[in-house]
């Protein structure tokens, strides 16, 4: 799940066109784009031994790793099939074993011979092994999510050239958007469907980047509006509000409840326009506070900033 993000990512930056990329029981993960479609199954180990040949071909669960990658491959829309590991592949040559992409048909012949009789016994006849690779890929099996946390400063910054002040905060995201993908365990009835159900699209990571981004930009403006409260609110109650305003985000200002405040509170600051012009911030502040009604929202310093993120939010309009 976690090298699917880093594919996406990788993804994203090399092709302008729209891609997916699905997350899957059988087939751990499927990418398509331009009309063919990439199948790669992930396996890790936690040692530093190598995969073997042996490896890749032993029986698990009726089919062994290349068996049902090859079970895959039945028309010239499949465009690759892959093995990808955090180790390398045992061969017998060695400037080929050292390499990030080993083609199977690069193999020496009795190593090819060997793959191909192991198909053959499975019922699955190819004319050669082209098409098919293991990929060494550096992920880290111990502490994932630090990696791709900076893996995900830099994506940000070559997609869209921006340093975020909380990358996490986008990671977290998507994470959870692959989380639900991959746990869906329901059949699907055509390739959309599946898309839709197990799968992420380019067009869905943009539409992520352009709420998250823009959101990170209301943080930080907001952030602004509490450190202008210095003159006003004793110093307390400014770290207050600063470390609320990171839980507000923490909730996501998109979510419901949020939503519906922010919709109250905008109209209680256009309803009184006339009366709140003539405030200072931490008197307009004050003034719409007591004209909520927050039900679920009980922090005081919470129910703050989501006013003073509605006041930057209705300035950027």
């Amino acid at each position: 799940m976690l090298w699917g993000i880093s594919k996406i990512y990788d993804l994203y930056l090399e092709n302008p066109d729209d891609f997916f990329v699905i997350f899957d029981y059988v087939c751990d993960i499927e990418v398509g784009f331009n009309d063919t479609l990439h199948f790669y199954q992930v396996k890790t180990k936690d040692t530093s031994s190598p995969f073997s040949i042996s490896d890749l071909i032993r029986k698990k669960s009726g089919h062994s790793y290349l068996s049902l990658l090859f079970s895959l491959k039945v028309n010239n829309q499949i465009k690759s099939i892959n093995v990808v590991s955090n180790t390398k592949l045992s061969i017998k040559n060695t400037i080929l074993q050292n390499s990030e992409i080993i083609p199977f048909e690069s193999l020496e012949d009795d190593e090819k011979k060997k793959i191909e009789d192991h198909l053959k016994a499975k019922s699955i006849l190819v004319t050669d092994l082209k098409d098919s690779f293991f990929i060494r890929s550096d992920f880290c099996i111990n502490n994932p999510d630090t990696l791709l946390i900076g893996k995900t400063v830099e994506f940000l910054e070559n997609a869209k050239g921006i340093k975020l002040s909380e990358p996490k905060l986008i990671y977290n995201y998507i994470k959870g958007l692959v989380d639900r993908k991959a746990s869906y365990e329901l059949n699907t009835i055509d390739l959309n469907d599946t898309i839709d159900k197990k799968g992420i699209k380019r067009s869905e990571i943009d539409n992520i980047l352009n709420n998250l981004l823009g959101a990170d930009r209301y943080r930080e403006k907001t952030l602004s509006k509490i450190e202008a409260l210095n003159g006003d609110y004793n110093y307390g109650e400014v770290l207050l509000l600063k470390t609320a305003l990171s839980r507000v985000f923490k909730y996501g200002i998109t979510s419901k409840t949020i939503e519906a405040l922010i919709v109250d509170i905008s109209n209680c600051i256009n309803d009184n326009e006339s009366t709140i012009q003539d405030l200072k911030l931490s008197e307009i502040v004050e003034y719409v506070y007591n004209c909520i009604e927050w039900d679920i929202i009980k922090d005081k310093s919470e129910r703050k900033c989501i006013i003073l993120l509605t006041l930057t939010k209705m300035e950027s309009v």
